[in-house]
């Protein structure tokens, strides 16, 4: 009691003082619903239920010195999104986001910024390898889907620039993972073989990814360098931290199952470049990632897998490749037409018999997308194929501006996967599945 007493009295004294100062509010609040489409497996579930509020704060204590805050609070029916709270109800139905809260400090050719921040490295799009900077929230459907995807990282930023030119330095002392869809509420979880949910239930508790502890040892480092020139930029980056993502873990494409497995520390180097000739654009992106870790082949039934996970983990660990990826994007764009296609491959330096990977695998994704009455209607369709079993995965949408203000959208997404692994019936239920979702957004 003392303690929201505190906080009240705080906050009456601060609050004034920082809205003396001149500031600039905006935010929006949004719903969204989604159902699977009929005669598929749970097609009685809601796949979304969710209502958001979004808030923006610029405040600039003078010329030099800007804080920014952004929050989402999230009340989500399913509560399959729980996981990417950073506060919530015991519930997990409604909770709150702490997207971004920075200061900056900036002059005529330097600048430092301290928090909560978001980066976005690389210039592909979905299927960027230089990405690796910031974590994001994997608990949206459909997959395609990265708006709002992006988590912050709690970091120091000093830049500083020239003319055409600027370098970016990141000191990371808190690392945060990517979120997955792990929760039990989670639609992707009940589309699973009933033997394995059984199986689940009885050998695993399934918790949140482990965190890594801060220390000095355990800091990230990240720089990337930039040049815009009038028809091309180009950037090169190094990073030394941790994966998003445990790369020891069972991924089927669908569910993934973590036993409390580490991260990897993670070393890279890349470059990229986006080159503007007339109506098209390239986008290049290559990167050279130093002992990348790799699952082994495992030739187990769905029950084995699990009593494995918990009684022998050691046949999980898995070993270390040096690994060169690389994507090739072209954008063309005319009228009110866009295209946008990519090629995305990963090479694997080294032996990888008895790994569960190819020494080469390829993906493609292609999007296209139509403004149509004065721009206040956008029709969209993207897809996504990789060229290892022929999975694939593709989303059609659309988005209404009845206003400056008011959007309505409507998407359906659809997944495609033929990978055939006996031992792992999800699969079946997973091979033809999608939904539908209905969005409305309003912005003040």
């Amino acid at each position: 009691m003392k303690k929201s007493i505190f906080a009240v009295l705080l906050a009456a004294c601060v609050l004034p003082s920082i809205f003396a100062l001149e500031t600039q509010f905006s935010g929006s609040i949004s719903a969204e619903a989604g159902r699977p489409f009929p005669n598929v497996k749970h097609d009685d579930l809601f796949t979304s239920a969710t209502v958001k509020a979004d808030g923006e704060l610029y405040v600039y204590a003078s010329k030099d010195i800007t804080f920014f805050g952004k929050c989402q609070t999230v009340y989500d029916k399913l509560a399959y999104q729980s996981d990417a709270f950073d506060a919530s109800t015991s519930d997990g139905q409604f909770g709150l986001i702490l997207k971004e809260a920075w200061l900056d400090f900036t002059s005529d050719w330097w600048a430092l910024r301290v928090g909560r921040q978001i980066n976005s490295w690389g210039k592909a799009d979905v299927i960027s390898v230089l990405d690796v900077l910031c974590p994001k929230n994997y608990t949206t459907l459909p997959l395609l889907n990265t708006s709002d995807a992006y988590l912050g990282i709690d970091a120091a930023r000093l830049s500083a620039s020239y003319d055409v030119y600027s370098v970016d330095f990141y000191w990371i002392p808190f690392v945060r993972s990517s979120v997955l869809p792990l929760s039990k509420k989670h639609p992707v979880r009940k589309i699973i073989d009933e033997e394995l949910a059984d199986d689940l239930n009885e050998y695993v508790q399934i918790g949140k990814v482990g965190e890594i502890e801060p220390s000095v040892d355990n800091c990230e480092y990240g720089f990337r360098a930039s040049a815009y020139w009038k028809y091309a930029d180009v950037s090169i980056y190094g990073f030394y931290g941790w994966d998003r993502v445990p790369q020891e873990y069972v991924f089927n494409g669908v569910l993934p199952i973590i036993v409390d497995f580490p991260h990897n520390r993670t070393k890279m180097l890349g470059a990229d470049a986006s080159i503007s000739v007339k109506e098209f654009v390239v986008r290049l992106e290559g990167a050279y990632f130093f002992d990348s870790t790799l699952m082994p082949t495992l030739d187990l039934s769905s029950s084995e897998i699990i009593k494995t996970l918990i009684y022998e983990p050691e046949k999980f660990h898995a070993e270390k490749r040096d690994i060169a990826s690389s994507v090739f994007g072209l954008d063309w764009m005319p009228g009110s037409w866009i295209f946008s296609a990519q090629y995305g491959a990963n090479l694997v330096l080294g032996d990888v018999e008895g790994l569960a990977c190819d020494k080469y695998e390829h993906l493609a994704t292609l999007a296209v997308s139509k403004r149509l009455f004065r721009d206040t209607l956008v029709l969209g369709a993207a897809g996504i194929l990789y060229f290892k079993d022929w999975n694939n995965a593709f989303i059609l949408s659309a988005s209404y501006n009845a206003s400056d203000d008011f959007v309505l959208s409507l998407s359906g997404f659809y997944y495609n996967i033929l990978t055939e692994l006996p031992e792992l019936p999800l699969f079946e239920d997973y091979t033809h599945w999608g939904g539908i979702t209905a969005g409305i957004k309003y912005s003040f």
